[in-house]
């Protein structure tokens, strides 16, 4: 009855929508992939375009090599100078939303969510709220946050200041920030999938910056301050930071840190203080950078083979030679060796990756993320090739192979493991219809029990079909199939339809979602910022979502999200979100 009396209000809400005038054409919708991360520092402060340099550029992953030069060549005032650029109308039309040709801008974000599960709890409901401001050069914001369950309406509390291109200091940043070096060995996006099907770039990290802090997640990030400052092609960023962790202690020592940012009772915490400097060279054809840091935790671990404090030293490289890039970072922290080794070509429309990696055993993982098939990537080496071929203007096929092993006996089995992923994604576009088939491959030993080990195998098969029902409805259909084989074999499958209305002051998306799945099945869907959310879904039911996005005024938009399951009970959440965003 309840999926029932959503359906027929979907209806109504689309009779509805029908009747209002449209002004504009509906937004490309940027990839399905969890990469969409990398650019929410965009949605809340649109790139200035006219003041715009190549590693600007760089930060947006679709766009290759020839479309960030042909952006650097020219003058850009305007949107209309992205046309006049040579970029093809899907990109520019990608790029917009994170863009702006305006001094300042406004950023409020307030969130509240109900779920039905957290009912019988006091203070369940789950608030957030972000407010960010930059005008010219400067750029400062405020983020709270309360999850469902805590006491507390300011658990989480955060704050940065930040100025760019003085008289040569070129970036300073106060309050809580984040960096990311080289290839992400020591210094990286933690939370981020290094991995996925756009194959030739993912895996790299594109450049090295200091920026604010943005998120909500509560753990792994830097507190204190950082400038950056050079003359001509030398740069110095010397940085300091000092956080509180949430851990689990034992004997009054760490024995796991706590990355889930729920305060529910008073929690254990120990400090991490890291000081370090970050020297780089960069010129046209050649980057060179080396960071020397020294970390402390405010408490010794119970397992005494991961130092309390240790010293970080890295190098790493970016030399570019015609259709070739050839980078790398070399790391070691507490006395244990990092590396990550690669080469890119891009040949017409063939573009190719080679990245080799190897992390010693007990690595310092904390605050990196190279590419790796774990979140702790130590006692790990790998070979990882990635190709992207486009035979045609509309028809393209990503590819990768990566390979893996743990050269030592890991903390889980007393031998060492290995493993290797496969992906094959052909990928075809239309003007107003897309069709994607996806092939993905998982092999790797692991630990059954105390005394088995033996080959997980996992293979995924997708299929993608989109089609735009004349200027406003765009339906988006998939069917997934998953097979599982461990001790016994076990399969699952998910499906799903989703019809999208989109015009000038309403949208609105409803998705359907069917699984009946004996292993996990995973899925993307959308937040009520933009944002993608992974969703696992095991057992059989029937999953549904209703976003609604209403443009109340030209910079303020009101998003609400209404989600449930046919059978599962207490699973109900509703999401609000009031947002202002205005560029002045």
């Amino acid at each position: 009855m309840r999926f029932r009396t959503n359906f027929f209000l979907l209806i109504l809400l689309l009779i509805f929508a029908q009747i209002l005038v449209a002004e504009e054409e509906s937004e490309e919708e940027t990839y399905e992939t969890s990469e969409y991360s990398s650019l929410l520092f965009y949605e809340l402060f649109p790139l200035d375009a006219r003041y715009a340099s190549k590693k600007d550029w760089q930060n947006f992953y679709f766009l290759d090599d020839e479309q960030i030069g042909k952006l650097s060549a020219v003058k850009i005032e305007d949107k209309a100078d992205l046309k006049k650029a040579g970029l093809a109308p899907n990109v520019v039309a990608e790029l917009l939303p994170y863009l702006s040709f305006n001094s300042g801008s406004i950023y409020f974000l307030a969130r509240l969510i109900d779920q039905q599960k957290y009912h019988d709890i006091p203070n369940h409901l789950h608030h957030s709220e972000k407010i960010f401001g930059s005008y010219k050069n400067s750029r400062f914001g405020f983020l709270l946050q309360k999850d469902a369950g805590e006491t507390s309406h300011l658990d989480y509390r955060n704050w940065f200041f930040q100025q760019k291109n003085l008289p040569y200091i070129s970036n300073i940043v106060l309050g809580s920030y984040k960096i990311r070096l080289g290839q992400g060995v020591v210094f990286g996006e933690r939370f981020a999938t290094t991995i996925s099907a756009l194959s030739t770039k993912s895996p790299i990290v594109s450049a090295s910056k200091i920026s604010p802090y943005t998120s909500f997640s509560e753990q792994w990030y830097m507190h204190g301050a950082s400038v950056t400052a050079g003359v001509k092609s030398l740069h110095l960023t010397p940085y300091y930071s000092k956080t509180d962790l949430d851990v689990n202690l034992q004997n009054d020592s760490i024995s796991s840190f706590d990355e889930s940012g729920l305060h529910l009772h008073p929690s254990p915490t120990a400090s991490l203080k890291t000081v370090g400097l970050y020297t780089q060279w960069i010129s046209d054809a050649f980057d060179l950078g080396y960071n020397r840091a020294e970390v402390k935790f405010g408490k010794p671990f119970l397992d005494r083979q991961k130092s309390q404090s240790y010293q970080i030293n890295s190098v790493d490289f970016r030399f570019r030679l015609e259709n070739t890039d050839y980078f790398g970072e070399i790391a070691e922290a507490d006395e244990k060796l990092g590396k990550v080794l690669g080469v890119r070509t891009i040949y017409e429309n063939l573009h190719q990756t080679l990245i080799y990696r190897e992390f010693e055993k007990n690595l310092p993982t904390y605050m990196g993320k190279p590419i790796t098939q774990s979140n702790s990537y130590d006692n790990q080496k790998g070979l990882y090739y990635g190709a992207l071929w486009k035979p045609l203007p509309r028809l393209k096929f990503n590819f990768y192979l990566d390979v893996w092993k743990t050269p030592e006996t890991s903390a889980q089995a007393q031998m060492p493991l290995s493993g290797q992923e496969l992906l094959v994604r052909g990928h075809y576009s239309a003007p107003r219809q897309l069709v994607s088939l996806q092939y993905k491959n998982q092999k790797k030993e692991q630990l059954f029990s105390d005394d088995e080990i033996g080959d997980q195998k996992i293979c995924d098969y997708k299929a993608d079909y989109h089609l735009m029902l004349g200027r406003f409805f765009k339906i988006k259909t998939r069917y997934n199939y998953r097979t599982c084989q461990e001790i016994q074999h076990k399969f699952g499958y998910l499906t799903y339809s989703e019809l999208g209305f989109r015009q000038s002051v309403f949208a609105l998306i409803a998705r359907a979602v069917y699984y009946n799945a004996g292993t996990p099945v995973y899925m993307y869907q959308q937040g009520v910022d933009g944002t993608m959310l992974t969703s696992a879904f095991t057992g059989e039911d029937l999953f549904y979502y209703f976003l609604t996005n209403c443009k109340l005024h030209k910079c303020v938009n009101l998003q609400l999200k209404y989600s449930n399951y046919y059978k599962k009970t207490d699973a109900q959440e509703v999401v609000a979100q009031l947002l202002v965003n205005r560029t002045f």
